[in-house]
């Protein structure tokens, strides 16, 4: 489903089966080994787009990580991976790359899960600046949310230059576009569009997983 947002959308697609496909069980126990990992638990590397208590594997989603975390995930063997796979697929469609791109064979620039507490929230940023090649899309699967979770916001920066800007209370709201995801949605968006994340409410942890593919060049 295509959301207009400013001068741009966002896709929305939504896992049905979010609550009983088979190897739930299995992939939520991955995600669960992924957060516990003393790279991740320990890590004193400072993720500069959250204020607040939050966990994070960014810091490791390039190099071997990179292969790490699919292999925890097992997207091509999975149910739900299958399913992310084939919404990639459409979304490159829908974002017109079919025209210079496969938009069937790609490379995950980088992949990464995020875990916000109560009372975090994510500074206004960019995944792309102008004159990066990569990456082509940025996809967001949710994997928990919970009741008052943070809310994705899209924010209306035409200074392209920015790439991290300021908290989401400092833009007016008319620049400000607010999404409320849902667990076992894929939101898939334009790299170059600033977001943030409001604060979390809930008592409950919000998880997400962030995929950021560049497709084969044809």
């Amino acid at each position: 489903m295509k959301i207009p947002v400013f001068d741009t959308f966002i896709d929305v697609f939504e896992f049905t089966r979010v609550d009983d496909y088979p190897g739930k069980e299995f992939f939520d126990s991955k995600v669960e080994e992924l957060f516990n990992l003393p790279q991740v638990v320990n890590a004193k590397t400072p993720i500069t787009e959250r204020n607040g208590n939050a966990l994070s594997t960014i810091h490791l989603c390039s190099g071997k990580f990179r292969k790490h975390i699919l292999y925890f995930l097992q997207l091509t063997d999975h149910v739900l991976g299958v399913w992310i796979i084939e919404q990639l697929r459409i979304a490159g469609i829908d974002y017109n790359l079919s025209r210079t791109r496969d938009v069937t064979a790609y490379k995950f620039h980088r992949a990464w899960a995020n875990r916000m507490f109560k009372g975090c929230d994510g500074q206004a940023h960019r995944h792309k600046l102008p004159g990066e090649e990569k990456p082509d899309l940025v996809a967001i699967y949710y994997h928990q949310v919970p009741d008052n979770s943070a809310e994705l916001i899209f924010i209306n920066e035409k200074d392209m230059s920015i790439g991290v800007g300021k908290h989401y209370l400092e833009y007016p709201e008319e620049q400000r576009f607010h999404f409320k995801p849902k667990a076992g949605m894929l939101v898939v968006h334009d790299p170059h569009i600033m977001h943030a994340i409001s604060t979390h409410q809930s008592d409950l942890p919000r998880t997400c997983i962030i995929f950021e593919p560049a497709y084969k060049q044809i």
